[in-house]
């Protein structure tokens, strides 16, 4: 899956946006974040699976995942954000570090001209 946050419009906002969240739940955290940009992670919680994805409903919190990260320390949690909870707003819900990840696709390098 091709990197995209909702409900961003276009490339260049969804950039902005997505270091801004990051940004935030550095700060409400205390955290570092990963730059690994993550599309979907599955875990559990309580003992009972859960799987949070982009532009999808939390099974958690019913809102719409906006951002997954990742603490940058080795043993560090996930973060799933929504509006509500690492947003515009308090802090992330948390996922252990175990938990199975699913990375967006890498962006592609510009091909250069010219030549080799």
């Amino acid at each position: 899956m091709k990197f995209f946050l909702p409900p961003a419009n276009d490339a260049k906002t969804a950039e902005r946006s997505y270091q801004a969240i990051k940004k935030f739940n550095e700060k409400q955290t205390g955290w570092q974040i990963s730059d690994v940009r993550y599309y979907e992670i599955n875990y559990c919680h309580n003992g009972e699976a859960m799987r949070a994805r982009v532009g999808e409903l939390d099974p958690r919190e019913g809102q719409m995942v906006i951002a997954i990260f990742k603490a940058k320390h080795t043993h560090g949690p996930y973060l799933v954000c929504s509006r509500d909870r690492g947003v515009a707003q308090g802090e992330p819900i948390l996922a252990s570090s175990d938990a199975q990840a699913v990375e967006f696709e890498p962006e592609s390098e510009p091909v250069k001209q010219g030549r080799p």
